[in-house]
């Protein structure tokens, strides 16, 4: 980290159940910690004020197994005084750097970006005055059923902001395959190489055709044994007693849709690039799998790079035949809201969209 560094916080105890592994540490001047149960942690006691002239504190940590740990970080004021609180979570087997302004400890911002393995860091608790906080607390927020095992470093106070941590530590090697599986796990229908993806994908596309969805509907999936006169629109029509929603052709629709329905299995890689066995290149035909929105880093969809594998430069049109015939398969006559919802209307899909309020000419209450 920076050389600007102001004081090294010391531990003064451990917490609940929480316990010190003597086995090797994975980080430099780091030691394995180990919480059974939520609510262990680790404490670092310091004269009130200490941190007010202060910007920054910063501290390494590695979590250890497969389940991914939720830790809490506190700042507190006194004994029973208030109490501010950093959540994040920690990808397994790939050292994070925790890395907080103190400025956060004003409460006006709630959600501070990702940092490679360092996940969605927001605050909670209260507003504290640094002039009187005079105590540090790491604690286990939430787990799986395994105890929580991490290595962490002292936490250290800057004067400036440290560096972001570019190049992880992986005790177990990357994390990810090349088709953007976990390697930390195994599963029954894990996939076993890219030649087995690509034959199911290609067989999953012949086998479109006869995926036609139940009997007894009508081409936009309403029931065609309740007509009630096609408009060539989707309408609503009273008969009496009740309302109904209609499809185009006159037949009484139960709108069964699925949400998100796009290519949208897609990963943040800055930070860590070395957790990926593989990436898809950034040019050429693999391109649109890569995307890089204001703010949000490198985004990478392997869901798109095997499509790419499969179909080449015709992923897409294959993408939505294999889509929408799943669809239809499964009993389903709607794309719903947050889908790509042009898919739907290329092929006469029943789509919805939201509603976006954008109304420039619409009076205000």
């Amino acid at each position: 980290m920076s050389e600007s560094v102001s004081i090294v916080l010391r531990r003064s105890g451990l917490l609940g159940g929480c316990r010190i592994d003597p086995s090797p540490a994975v980080l430099d001047s780091g030691e394995w910690m180990v919480g059974p149960e939520v609510g262990d942690g680790v404490e670092w006691r310091f004269a009130p004020g200490l941190l007010r002239f202060d910007q920054w504190i910063a501290f390494d940590l590695l979590a250890d197994g497969d389940e991914m740990p939720v830790f809490i970080f506190h700042l507190c004021e006194g004994g029973s005084g208030a109490s501010f609180g950093m959540i994040f979570g920690l990808l397994n087997a790939c050292s994070a750097r925790f890395r907080m302004p103190l400025a956060a400890t004003a409460q006006d911002r709630w959600l501070y970006d990702r940092e490679g393995a360092w996940l969605k860091p927001c605050c909670y608790g209260d507003r504290v005055d640094l002039a009187r906080v005079d105590r540090a607390i790491l604690k286990v927020f939430r787990k799986g059923d395994a105890p929580v095992r991490w290595c962490m470093t002292p936490p250290r106070v800057f004067d400036s902001a440290p560096p972001r941590l570019t190049d992880p530590i992986l005790p177990r090697g990357p994390l990810i395959d090349e088709m953007g599986q976990s390697r930390l796990r195994a599963w029954p229908e894990r996939t076993a190489s890219v030649g087995e993806l690509v034959d199911r994908l290609r067989g999953d596309l012949a086998a479109s055709p006869e995926r036609r969805g139940p009997e007894g509907r009508s081409r936009w999936g309403g029931c065609a044994a309740l007509n009630f006169g096609a408009s060539g629109f989707f309408r609503t029509h009273h008969d009496g007693s009740r309302w109904w929603l209609v499809d185009p052709d006159g037949c009484a629709f139960w709108s069964a849709g699925m949400d998100c329905v796009r290519i949208d299995a897609t990963c943040r890689i800055d930070g860590v690039e070395k957790a990926l066995a593989w990436a898809p290149p950034e040019h050429g035909e693999y391109a649109p799998a890569h995307s890089r929105p204001p703010g949000r880093g490198h985004i990478v969809s392997f869901a798109l790079a095997n499509l790419v594998r499969a179909f080449g430069g015709d992923w897409r049109n294959a993408w939505e035949t294999i889509t929408l015939a799943h669809l239809r398969d499964w009993g389903f006559n709607t794309i719903a809201n947050w889908s790509d919802w042009k898919l739907a209307a290329r092929a006469a899909f029943p789509y919805t969209r939201p509603l976006t309020p954008s109304f420039p000419s619409t009076p205000r209450v």
